[in-house]
């Protein structure tokens, strides 16, 4: 068909790709040449090759001329300057040959390469405009080409079409629905490939830009629910409510955590806060399905001597999971509640980290009953590997039943996701929320015996 119209007509491509990722088209069945006219509107068989770009065993004279030229503004200009007769304009564009094999795209025999060298090469290929463009879509918690016009016309008004297409082409996107000829192009969501991608690129961006960002989504997404940006923010603390009417937005308050974590200080208490009412919100603990045991325990009250004044006796219920022979873990129970979280200001020794004082309120959930120990740590250890290795022996103190030490905070995250995949439970380390709680105990004094 190219063929036929090339012959007497004026014919151009329109490419949605940088130049740099022609050859990974169809087009790599021709030849890269720049074209140029002496007469205005020619037909492409008339136009002059000023040069070749690359070589290919391809007859000039008789393969078929295509200019090619991108949505950018200065492009189609270009290219509307050298079919006016414009002598020293010149086009990129290539000439096929008469008869060719329809263009197949080559099976992928490489492993799929590691999320560090993809983001190495996206930012060693792509365009500064584009890589900004990938900045500020980590702060995006939903990612539709709406939301990509929304920031190009906030915040990146230089970005055109072929910067887009710089990122979602370059492996660093993936569509989150199969798409097909009947789906709306706008309707499509994308993400990144995993959250370590937009992790890195998130870390990259300033926060004010993130910030800006995340608000302007807010604003659009607020409308297209019939909420006003003051309601939508607070269902970000209201789960329970957002869940009741039916309103997805647990991605914009786990995004929203990551991002005001990254401004520091209190923020980060109340970004810990938030992640942990929505990771809860859809896990409901039923009690009634683990076989659990009940135990009993002293608890004593001491007075400023250290001297006990009182002494009671407790009973708790717990689980036990095997980990491997003769080796258990031991979950209690801790009920749910509300408390305040954080110390008063004349507290003595006190860190003023944990002013202001605020209520909390904490779904039911389980904690180990003791330090995991070094016994505990080997078991798991042995498990497959999720994302991190795991040392099986790291602790200076040895022995089966002291505390592993030694240890950062993502080989603790990796032996929750290998006891997760091993059980079947979900494992995860607790938030400071669910820790002070559960040391707390129901008390309100510096420590739990007084």
């Amino acid at each position: 068909m190219l063929k036929i119209w090339a012959q007497k007509n004026i014919v151009a491509i329109i490419q949605m790709l940088p130049q740099w990722l022609w050859q990974r088209t169809g087009l790599s069945l021709g030849a890269k040449v720049q074209f140029s006219s002496l007469t205005p509107r020619i037909a492409n068989q008339a136009l002059l090759i000023k040069k070749i770009l690359l070589w290919d065993d391809i007859d000039f004279e008789t393969g078929t001329k295509i200019p090619i030229f991108t949505l950018e503004e200065d492009s189609a200009r270009t290219w509307s300057k050298m079919i006016a007769g414009r002598s020293d304009v010149n086009v990129t564009g290539f000439v096929f040959p008469l008869d060719f094999e329809p263009f197949t795209p080559p099976e992928e025999i490489s492993p799929t390469p590691e999320t560090a060298e993809i983001i190495s090469d996206f930012r060693r290929t792509a365009s500064p405009t584009a890589r900004k463009l990938a900045s500020l879509l980590s702060a995006a918690p939903v990612i539709t080409l709406p939301i990509v016009r929304i920031i190009q016309a906030q915040m990146l008004k230089q970005s055109q079409q072929v910067h887009v297409a710089e990122v979602f082409l370059d492996e660093i996107l993936k569509p989150k629905q199969e798409i097909t000829l009947e789906v709306n192009p706008d309707d499509i969501e994308f993400d990144f490939i995993n959250e370590e991608v937009r992790d890195n690129f998130l870390q990259a961006a300033p926060v004010r830009d993130s910030l800006e960002i995340m608000d302007a989504i807010s604003q659009y997404f607020a409308k297209k629910i019939n909420k006003t940006l003051v309601e939508f923010n607070a269902l970000l603390r209201k789960p329970q409510q957002a869940n009741n009417e039916n309103i997805d937005i647990k991605p914009f308050a786990l995004l929203t955590a990551k991002v005001l974590k990254r401004l520091g200080g209190d923020y980060i208490q109340f970004a810990e806060e938030m992640e942990q009412e929505w990771n809860n919100s859809d896990t409901k603990l039923n009690y009634n399905l683990l076989p659990l045991l009940d135990f009993t325990f002293k608890v004593v009250t001491v007075n400023r001597s250290g001297e006990i004044i009182n002494q009671e006796t407790k009973t708790a219920q717990y689980f036990v999971e095997n980990l491997s022979d003769n080796i258990i873990l031991e979950m209690v129970a801790i009920p749910g509640g509300t408390f305040l979280m954080g110390s008063p200001s004349d507290e003595a020794k006190r860190s003023s980290s944990k002013s202001p004082q605020h209520e909390v309120t904490v779904p039911p959930f389980f904690m180990g009953k003791y330090p995991v120990t070094q016994a505990q740590w080997r078991a798991v250890a042995a498990l497959p590997q999720i994302n991190h290795e795991l040392d099986p022996d790291p602790s200076r103190f040895k022995g089966d039943n002291r505390p592993v030490e030694q240890i950062f905070w993502d080989q603790a995250v990796e032996f929750c996701d290998r006891l997760s995949k091993h059980t079947g439970k979900h494992y995860r380390l607790p938030s400071e929320a669910e820790w002070e709680y559960a040391c707390r105990a129901g008390t309100t004094t510096p420590f739990h015996f007084g």
